[in-house]
């Protein structure tokens, strides 16, 4: 089956914020030693997500989960029934995902900008021919 562009720059929007499969990955990375025009796409789409990034606010905890945290590792494994001593993460979940997302994130553009200073570096030390 043969990948369109469209479906590239699809794929490139994916792996820009890290939520492409290991497989479209890695055909992107392949489509894009020979296509300057997805690599422009996947790098615009890398930009905009480090952008992104920096406009979020801190993600305030909520209310008690520090406590929660301490109280959970000085109890007991087991309760007096025997059952496991599991604390339900669902109610959590989107304050964890959005953490997860915004760290992602700042990494990311971390390493976009350290990519950017090398490449500046990089085009700064290129000998010019003088006409």
């Amino acid at each position: 089956m043969t990948t369109t562009h469209e479906e590239f720059e699809s794929i490139a929007a994916l792996d820009a914020i890290g939520a492409a499969t290991a497989d479209e990955s890695a055909t992107l990375r392949a489509h894009m030693e020979t296509c300057a025009g997805c690599a422009r796409v996947r790098d615009e789409y890398a930009e905009a997500a480090t952008l992104l990034a920096r406009q979020l606010d801190p993600v305030a905890p909520p209310a008690g989960v520090r406590d929660r945290i301490v109280s959970n590792t000085t109890d007991e494994e087991t309760t007096d029934e025997g059952e496991d001593n599991v604390v339900d993460a669902s109610s959590h979940f989107n304050w964890w995902l959005a953490t997860a997302a915004t760290l992602f994130l700042a990494l990311w553009g971390w390493r976009e900008l350290a990519i950017r200073a090398a490449k500046v570096r990089i085009h700064d030390q290129t000998p010019r021919s003088v006409n």
